[in-house]
């Protein structure tokens, strides 16, 4: 496995698609009004319902993806420039990849059944990176 794709689930996409249809209904109706206030909340709304964040996974390391109407970002951890990576396991049973490095330190949060796979990923390295495992009590 070359890459994986840590992306929004289900649940959340159709919270999006109700979200662009009364973001839409709002801006439609707030024009033929002429109501300012509406616009505003229909423009919110779209905007944040647009917006999709997606997170991959490969050998080299992880890239953080933000798009939306007007933004497109994208950040990047390379796993040569880590001291190490940290794992906690939450209460919420999502474990959190916390990756340790001087400067601008990040973390991905997933659910149990990304864990394996990205830590098999990380340890076919050549290059080992510690791995350190900490649950929340």
């Amino acid at each position: 496995m070359d890459k994986i794709v840590i992306g929004e689930n289900k649940k959340n996409r159709r919270l999006k698609i109700i979200g662009i249809i009364v973001g839409s209904f709002l801006v439609i109706f707030s024009i033929k009004d002429k109501s300012l206030r509406e616009l505003l909340i229909g423009l919110i709304f779209l905007y944040f319902t647009v917006y999709k964040k997606e997170n991959t996974v490969t050998k080299d390391g992880v890239t953080y993806s933000h798009k939306g109407i007007f933004i497109k970002r994208e950040n990047k951890v390379d796993f040569s420039t880590l001291d190490k990576i940290i794992i906690y396991k939450t209460r919420d049973g999502k474990y959190i990849f916390y990756f340790d490095r001087e400067e601008d330190p990040r973390g991905i949060k997933v659910e149990k059944e990304y864990v394996d796979p990205i830590v098999n990923l990380i340890e076919s390295r050549e290059d080992k990176i510690p791995i350190e495992y900490v649950v929340d009590e």
